[in-house]
């Protein structure tokens, strides 16, 4: 751990007066002068190496960070650790790197850098517009001390940023000189998808017709209290479900299974198929409204409505596939896995679409599939789709949502909510999106 010093725009300054008044004591031979020079370089002298001295046995580590939504308030907690046994350490200013990993987060105007709240936690944009530099400061540091300060800082785009390592500097006491030392303190963290607003007359549509689906195919034994048979544990299970006595017996997870029971619940899938690199502006805000969309209807269902509801994706993902797949967005590694790829998802060229429906088909118990897509579903594409029969029979209890069309601004966005009767309209007579 080596310590740097460097000299201050006030330290310059001070050293300026300093040679100086050391130069006129010298040409003229006064000795009072001389004396004051000395005094002055003692001062610097302790400046330098106190400022050295309060930065020994010091340690700083960031502590876990949790995926927030973009626009949201990301706090990222810095713990300050001395190792001295005695002498403590004053106005300690602990300076973070954060670094975008895509090019998309990279083309963020200079205005929309990482904002800080008023707090004590700064933020300061390096030259290129890349790199942001978010600063903590701590007080005092007594020894064997551990002292835990938040940065806050506002994303405005989705991503993985990359955490590089962590300076801790000091302009203790007097302010001439800069003491700094780096550690390596290599991590990341994940921006998902901003979250908007949906219009509560579709949503209301949509949990209706997952009522009604689940109704129907619960129509031959409605009260769902008549035992079928002994199964093995799925995701979407209920705890209530659980047989005591064969899963011991057996030593696994077994459940009851009930005549014809359907829950309701429901599939969103993102659809981000088309060119990698879209070349008009129009077809890189139809992607980010898609996966921002998909991200607000999963966190409304799963979240707010606690209902089962499994996620499929097709886009390119950091480890090169072209899809994925939960049966269960709810699950505490699901839900954070999920939003992973929400937050790094980029368009593929690579059509999986078929792939994700025959695995919804093999789940069962799904009452309604919302497929987001950045275009109309038609032509060889609807063909192959079709061709299949688990995709054909998806297909008619499937809802479309298409980003691209003139209907999708009256289901989507970022304003705060207003209640359902702003000055928007249906896109029909029932206020739901065209369906296939």
């Amino acid at each position: 751990m080596k310590i740097r010093t460097r000299v201050n725009r006030d330290g310059l300054v001070f050293l300026g007066i300093l040679a100086i008044v050391l130069l006129g004591a010298i040409i003229r031979q006064v000795n009072l002068l001389l004396l004051f020079g000395s005094i002055l370089a003692c001062f610097g002298l302790f400046d330098y190496r106190a400022g050295r001295r309060s930065l020994q046995g010091l340690t700083a580590r960031r502590l876990p960070v949790a995926a927030q939504a973009a626009g949201s308030p990301l706090r990222v907690p810095i713990r300050l650790t001395s190792t001295r046994r005695r002498g403590r350490s004053y106005a300690v200013a602990v300076e973070d790197t954060v670094t975008p990993t895509t090019d998309r987060q990279r083309r963020i105007s200079p205005r929309q850098s990482p904002e800080s709240p008023q707090s004590r936690s700064k933020h300061r944009q390096n030259g290129d517009a890349q790199r942001y530099r978010p600063i903590c400061y701590f007080d005092a540091v007594r020894p064997s001390q551990s002292v835990t300060e938040l940065w806050t800082g506002t994303f405005p785009q989705r991503g993985r940023y990359q955490l590089g390592p962590i300076t801790i500097s000091t302009r203790y006491p007097l302010g001439f000189f800069r003491s700094s030392v780096t550690l390596p303190a290599e991590g990341d963290f994940y921006i998902g998808p901003k979250l908007g607003n949906l219009w509560r007359p579709w949503l209301s549509s949509l949990r209706r017709k997952i009522a009604e689906d689940a109704a129907r195919r619960n129509s031959v034994d409605r009260t769902g209290e008549e035992l079928f048979g002994i199964r093995q544990w799925q995701p979407m299970d209920q705890r209530k479900w659980i047989h005591q006595h064969a899963s011991a017996k057996y030593q696994k997870l077994l459940v009851r299974q009930y005549q014809n029971r359907t829950l309701q619940s429901a599939a969103v899938i993102l659809d981000l198929f088309g060119p990698q690199s879209a070349d008009s502006l129009e077809e890189q805000e139809n992607q980010e409204l898609a996966v921002c969309f998909a991200a607000t209807l999963i966190d409304e269902l799963v979240k707010k409505q606690k209902m089962p509801a499994a996620f499929g994706l097709i886009a390119r993902l950091e480890d090169g596939g072209a899809r994925y797949f939960c049966q269960n967005a709810s699950a505490a590694g699901t839900a954070a896995e999920i939003a992973r790829h929400l937050a790094t998802a980029e368009p593929t060229g690579q059509d999986t679409l078929p792939e994700i429906l025959r695995q919804c088909a093999a789940v069962g118990a799904l009452s309604q599939i919302i497929l987001v897509t950045t275009r109309p579903l038609e032509g060889e594409r609807r063909q192959r789709c079709l061709s299949e029969e688990p995709a054909r029979q998806l297909l008619t209890r499937t809802t479309i949502v298409d980003t691209g069309s003139k209907e999708f601004d009256t289901l989507f966005w970022f304003d705060p909510p207003r209640g359902d009767t702003p000055q928007r309209t249906s896109p029909d007579s029932n206020g739901e999106p065209a369906e296939n």
